[in-house]
């Protein structure tokens, strides 16, 4: 029997005991979105009950990186925490999911908590957030990131895979580039640029895309030829020091 949650008093002097129930729910508010509003029919104040279950299909994921709340049927927004410790965060629940919360004192904690937690904490590790940033320092270990020149001379492009997901990540900038990149078997491509950052120098630019959700496409394209190069030459950045930032 579930624990005794309420107890409502009837005119008459009646005492008559409530028990937490559970519901069902949908969730179409965007993923981006800080409050996410559950619609449950016939669901009210009354039923906004300490050990008050819902079960909700998320029609999209939790890409908010904030406070996360739920608003069921205009009950006003509560926190949604995995435990007293921790709120939810990014990847929380993925698009089509089916989540059970269960009501106390003014939260919403999702089912699954405790050591399942630490589990969804590993996982939201494995993605890229908004402001966070990728850096490869000085040689990278010794492993090269190997690129080519294209059709034109002033055009480079590099692939640079990254140690995270990118799924949630729109837009990629590149925010630094310092030291030589070689052209093999020949000298560097550019020696004006060794020593200082490439970003923002005059006749050189960075279109920086995602080709998928551990690679980075980076091209570089400058106004003159770069030197020591031909059409379709291999390079690489062995020595070089790299940072993209996403959002």
């Amino acid at each position: 029997m579930a624990n005794k949650t309420k107890t409502l008093t009837m005119p008459d002097g009646v005492e008559f005991e409530f028990y937490g129930a559970t519901y069902y729910g949908t969730c179409s508010t965007s993923g981006s979105a800080s409050t996410k509003t559950v619609s449950i029919s016939g669901f009210n104040s009354e039923n906004l009950v300490n050990g008050t279950r819902i079960v909700v299909r998320m029609d999209y994921a939790q890409l908010f990186d904030g406070t996360v709340s739920l608003n069921v049927s205009g009950t006003g927004a509560k926190n949604v925490r995995y435990s007293i410790y921790k709120n939810v965060g990014l990847n929380a629940w993925e698009a089509g999911e089916i989540v059970a919360f269960v009501y106390h004192n003014a939260v919403w904690y999702i089912e699954q908590g405790g050591k399942d937690s630490e589990i969804l904490d590993l996982i939201s590790d494995m993605y890229y957030k908004s402001g966070d940033t990728f850096m490869i320092a000085g040689d990278n270990g010794g492993v090269p990131i190997n690129g080519y020149i294209t059709s034109s001379t002033k055009h480079a492009r590099f692939m640079v895979p990254v140690d995270k997901s990118l799924k949630n990540i729109s837009t990629i900038t590149c925010t630094a580039l310092v030291g030589g990149v070689r052209v093999s078997g020949g000298g560097y491509m550019d020696s004006s640029t060794d020593s200082t950052n490439w970003v923002g120098k005059s006749g050189i630019s960075f279109t920086v895309t995602k080709a998928s959700d551990r690679l980075v496409q980076l091209d570089i394209v400058k106004t003159s030829a770069f030197t020591n190069v031909t059409n379709n030459s291999v390079v690489s950045m062995a020595a070089v020091n790299l940072t993209l930032a996403f959002s």
